[in-house]
């Protein structure tokens, strides 16, 4: 009768990866291709579904990876799957007549591009029923170790959780056994393998103590070169079960452990698994009774061969979603991202290649591929490195230099008269599409079901996320291509004035595009800033304000006076305008304005608190003078020929920026929609006791919920959240990455500099002027109740959700953005000096320190 958690390792080789986890698929191949394997058989990741399952449904507490995997390795196994792996474990013992061992066999484990390597637990000479399901259960549970989740979450970009087979097989008492690679894993040859051995059991290399080392020529199996150690202790099974240490005698511990010929031998078999496999190799064998088993192979997966570096940066895009981002914000970000950068890139002119990887999920952060969009860009003649970084804020020119490759620029030139004529075209077509986008999207507001939701059946719940998913492609695609405008606009206002102005070009430029009235994302700080003028004229609302914690403010104030209910209303009007908005606000995790309005409402009670709050019409106006007083010296300067393109390309990219930020702000607000959606389902998905609790939702994807509300199997979904839930935290877990960095292969190449040499800090100018005061740390809104008018914000980032906050500090320092980030055109608009990309600015500065924000230079100056 066919078990339901039970393969053979001479099972069917149809049986998948998924079930049989790394390590069992590839010993299931060793035996049908007739190499000596210990017998055996392999419980599927069906048994450790089930079991986890079992722990989940049991309602018992756990917080965090650790606490799980101790509930995993103390919860019994359910009786039926108990009973089958202890049948089968009956018969292989009638088999072999021996102990037993349980081998982790993840199905992450042993693949191309991670092994896993010591991740994972073993237990050896498993000698009763109780110890081997304390051993299966072992296994099970290491998948939760603090270590191995680490390891998983930096080299495992994806959102698919591993799960975990355990391979059960006959004990080979060992006389000698070690580690073979059929590649020099530190050379990098071909020409070479290793063989690593030591008397006893093979854990006695595989963890590290003393043994032989051994590099052979693959091709006249020669020794090259041996290392020999004294092996004093070896590792034997105990009678009572496990293992023990015991004294190898002196001569036989001073010997090799290998001659020439088992050292060819070694190789040939390894050669032969090489060729079945198809990939250098990495093997565990033993020898007993004058047979070599083989018990693990995998392929080689680190080698010193030079890999390709890349240099990522999210100098911009981490703005708005800086940090760890969840699987439902991946999920809707990501394939939209990539082919909106395909489109603006293709609606350049350029030819994108099908491999080009533009953004990418490092350690769950969000980063852009600066190499592939230099690849791309090369295409045209006036980009460069320096040129390109300069707008995506990535660190100097030379970063770049040999990771890229150039690509031919004839096509983009052949191309070049219709690419112009079907910019001019967009161009031309722009604010019609604009206009009918505005409608459709305000038809789309009005009727969303903010207040019903709750009624809507599962196909009405389907069909408004396909309405949804319609509105935000329509708002993204004209997004990215009022961004596409913006970004030739800038680029070539950029390079004209760095042709008439030279060096003064770059501070002038900021200058320049400053003062625009209708900024979107400026709006909801000057609206807190009216709100807070109106308030002032009252006594009775500046007390009911000051005195009321924010969190409380707004309901205390709907059930006062007359004139407090008349705030409650305006309150009430900013955020049907403006409660889209948030604390990273691109991550749907995060609550919205909406939902929780406390920090607008702190920075109301900043703005009523700060004698030196300016009146935002003035304020406007002044910056809008000051913006026109430039212009008319810059027009002045520069030759009168040119004086009208001048003017004309400055107007456009002004105006562009404006329309880039209004639809920067449509899209945000169409993501919005995505999490009522998300949280309508999440609030089904705990009704069905299939999430603990509403919010758990984030750890699912777009497709799952669909899944969901289509009526299909969501029975997994319990198991799937736990185990994303997990690796999130450990993904936080880990340190944030530099803004821009190389990447060598998969590892981060992460020089520490010492920028503060000298307390000089530098960055990237983001808003022009200077500005001195105490520095306060923030590393989220919610404690912007440190900030006191003129201190200077030092926060990770800031995007929109941040930017009321600029108009209560004397200056902005940022960890993240570039000049064109959303934060700057805000701190632009404010008059408030900005510099941005400053490198662990939150880490080397303290609360207190006072420092000089030089706006036009990028650089921050500390006094200590």
């Amino acid at each position: 009768m066919a078990s339901n958690y039970i393969i053979p390792l001479t099972g069917d080789l149809t049986v998948p990866l998924e079930l049989l986890g790394g390590k069992g698929y590839n010993l299931q191949r060793l035996v049908h291709a007739n190499f000596h394997v210990p017998s055996g058989f392999a419980i599927t990741t069906r048994a450790y579904r089930e079991t986890v399952q079992v722990i989940l449904d049991s309602g018992r507490p756990w917080d965090g990876a650790e606490q799980f995997s101790a509930l995993v390795q103390d919860t019994p196994i359910p009786p039926l799957i108990a009973g089958e792996i202890l049948d089968a474990a009956r018969n292989l013992r009638m088999l072999t007549g021996g102990a037993l061992v349980a081998r982790s066999s993840a199905t992450s484990e042993d693949s191309q591009h991670s092994s896993m390597a010591g991740q994972a637990a073993s237990f050896v000479n498993l000698v009763s029923d109780h110890e081997l399901l304390s051993a299966v259960r072992g296994c099970w549970a290491s998948l939760f170790t603090r270590e191995g989740m680490t390891y998983r979450s930096a080299l495992q970009p994806g959102d698919d959780f591993p799960e975990m087979a355990v391979v059960v097989q006959q004990l080979i008492p060992a006389w000698r056994a070690g580690v073979l690679f059929t590649i020099n894993p530190v050379s990098g040859s071909r020409d070479e393998c290793v063989i690593s051995a030591s008397w006893g059991l093979g854990e006695t290399v595989v963890s590290g103590r003393e043994s032989d080392t051994f590099t052979i020529d693959t091709k006249s199996l020669e020794i090259i070169d041996r290392e020999l150690a004294v092996k004093g202790r070896q590792l034997v099974p105990d009678s009572k079960g496990g293992t023990r240490e015991e004294v190898v005698q002196k001569a036989r511990a001073d010997r090799p452990v290998l001659d020439d010929q088992f050292c060819k031998r070694l190789v040939k078999l390894a050669q032969r698994v090489e060729r079945v496999f198809g990939s250098p190799q990495d093997l565990e064998w033993a020898e007993w009774d004058g047979r070599v088993y083989l018990l693990q192979a995998r392929p080689v997966t680190a080698t010193h061969r030079k890999p390709r570096r890349t240099v990522w940066s999210n100098a911009n895009v981490g703005e708005a979603l800086p940090g760890v981002g969840t699987p439902y914000t991946w999920s809707i970000i990501h394939s939209f991202s990539r082919q909106g950068f395909i489109h603006a890139f293709r609606g350049l002119g350029c030819t994108v290649p099908d491999d080009c990887a533009i953004i990418g999920n490092i350690r769950g952060r969000v980063y852009l591929n600066l190499s592939e969009f230099m690849s791309v860009l090369s295409q045209i003649p006036f980009v460069t490195p320096q040129l390109m970084l300069q707008v995506a804020g990535g660190g100097g020119g030379d970063l770049l230099q040999g990771t890229f490759r150039k690509m031919p620029r004839s096509g983009f030139i052949m191309r070049s008269p219709f690419t112009v004529a079907r910019m001019l075209l967009s161009r031309a077509v722009s604010p019609a599409r604009i206009a009918l986008w505005s409608q459709r999207f305000k038809r789309f507001q009005d009727a969303f079901p903010f207040d019903s939701i709750s009624q809507l059946s599962r196909d009405e719940l389907g069909d408004l996320l396909r309405q949804i998913d319609s509105v935000f492609e329509d708002t993204g695609t004209l997004m990215l291509e009022v961004s596409s405008h913006f970004l030739m606009d800038y680029m070539g206002t950029s390079l004209l004035l760095k042709e008439l102005l030279g060096s003064e070009a770059r501070q002038l430029e900021r200058k320049l595009l400053s003062g625009l009235t209708g900024v979107q994302s400026a709006e909801p700080g000057l609206d807190l800033l009216r709100m807070a003028q109106r308030v002032a004229t009252s006594e009775e609302l500046v007390a009911s304000v000051l005195n009321i914690a924010p969190d409380k403010l707004l309901p205390m104030l709907k059930e006062g006076t007359d004139a407090q209910q008349s705030l409650a209303s305006a309150i009430e009007a900013f955020l049907r305008s403006h409660g889209h908005r948030a604390a990273r606000e691109a991550e749907l995790a995060e609550p919205r304005w909406s939902e929780d309005p406390t920090f607008p409402l702190s920075v109301l009670q900043k703005y009523l608190q700060d004698p030196r709050a300016p009146d935002p019409e003035t304020m406007l106006a002044e910056r809008a003078r000051m913006r026109d007083a430039v212009t008319s010296e810059v027009l002045g300067d520069v030759p009168r020929r040119f004086r009208p393109l001048l003017r004309r390309m400055l107007n456009t990219t002004r105006q562009s920026a404006r329309v880039r930020e209004q639809m920067r702000d449509a899209v945000v607000h169409t993501m919005a929609f995505y999490r009522h959606f998300a949280l309508e389902t999440g609030r089904r998905l705990r009704n069905q006791r299939l999430l603990r609790d509403a919010n758990e939702v984030f750890f699912l994807t777009k497709e799952e919920l669909r899944d969901f509300v289509n009526g299909e199997d969501s029975l997994a979904v319990p198991v799937r959240t736990a185990m994303r839930r997990m690796k999130h935290e450990a993904l936080l877990s880990l340190p944030d990455l530099p803004s821009s960095f190389v990447m060598e292969g998969e590892r981060p190449l992460l020089s520490r500099v010492d920028i503060a040499q000298g307390m000089r800090l530098p960055g990237l100018a983001g808003s022009p002027g200077l500005a001195t005061g105490a520095a306060v740390i923030v590393k989220h809104p919610s404690d912007g109740q440190k900030v006191k008018p003129g201190d200077i914000l030092v926060a990770p980032f800031t995007d929109v959700g941040w930017t009321p906050l600029f108009l209560v500090a004397g200056a902005v320092v940022t960890e993240l953005g570039g000049p064109l980030s959303h934060s700057c055109v805000v701190a632009r608009e404010y008059g408030v000096p900005a510099v941005v990309n400053v490198a662990e600015a939150t880490t080397i500065l303290k609360d207190g320190d006072t420092v000089t924000v030089d706006g036009d230079n990028g650089v921050v100056l500390v006094e200590r």
